[in-house]
């Protein structure tokens, strides 16, 4: 995401604004965000419709209130003319600041069935696409995006789905950064597919808890100025276990072995 303002002409540093304030924005026709939560239940909607339509439609409750967000445009602004008898909805651009968007959880459900969700957190980006044949509602989660050990889980509630996650982060300058591609991942109901990104995007973990879930991978970086993509090619998730894979050497990744290991799934006692 970029920032071309004056510093003259704004109250505050710019590089507090790209640090501070994370966004997402969601495209695609019929697609609309039903619901922002976080994992200790507060919300940004009343309730979790299809679409919403009005500024009432926001919690307003101080006790259901999911602080630290806004949306933009305007709901009276949601539709663009493109033709004498169509309409094309605009994106949903959400802004949000602190721990609301960092490193709390962050939980977004979508109903839609082709769309593009993008969320940038300081120096992260997560995009997501997805690809399906009826309109259904997904639940996207975020976690401790801008830290070491980065999550992100995946459910839905339709028919499967395909999806593609692309996660990327830079360094402080943005000229080097890495990214970890998942391709083609099938999406089945209510089976979530969690994908960690650990060790400061070193590696990456994938579990779909006792389900086999396939996907493809590219690992890709810019370093001292070359773009290097590895093909990790056809991948299969294993019930139970968590699949690890990670290139041997980053500086060499072009040539490095990318080793991928199954490893049993931790279960948490409750």
């Amino acid at each position: 995401m970029s920032y071309v303002l004056d510093k003259s002409r704004h109250p505050f540093n710019l590089n507090v604004a790209q640090k501070e304030i994370k966004s997402l924005i969601v495209t695609g026709a019929a697609t609309s965000v039903s619901q922002i939560t976080d994992d200790q239940g507060r919300r940004f909607y009343k309730t979790e419709a299809d679409e919403h339509i009005k500024m009432n439609e926001v919690e307003s409750d101080p006790n259901k209130k999911l602080e630290g967000i806004i949306r933009w445009p305007w709901f009276d602004q949601r539709r663009v003319q493109t033709g004498a008898a169509s309409e094309e909805k605009k994106p949903e651009l959400y802004f949000m600041r602190g721990s609301t968007a960092q490193n709390a959880g962050l939980n977004v459900t979508i109903s839609g069935k082709k769309y593009e969700a993008v969320f940038v957190a300081a120096q992260n980006m997560i995009r997501i696409n997805c690809d399906a044949s009826v309109r259904a509602k997904d639940v996207i989660s975020f976690a401790n995006v801008a830290t070491a050990a980065q999550s992100l889980s995946i459910k839905t509630t339709g028919k499967q789905r395909t999806m593609r996650i692309n996660q990327l982060r830079t360094d402080d300058t943005g000229n080097e950064w890495r990214s970890i591609d998942v391709k083609e991942l099938k999406v089945t109901p209510d089976v979530p597919v969690l994908i960690d990104v650990l060790g400061d995007f070193s590696e990456v973990v994938v579990s779909s808890q006792d389900k086999v879930v396939d996907f493809y991978m590219d690992i890709q970086q810019r370093r001292e100025g070359v773009v290097t993509t590895r093909n990790v090619g056809k991948l299969s998730t294993k019930a139970g276990s968590m699949l690890r894979i990670a290139p041997q050497s980053w500086e060499k990744l072009e040539k490095t072995e990318i080793k991928s290991d199954m490893y049993p799934q931790i279960k948490l006692k409750k």
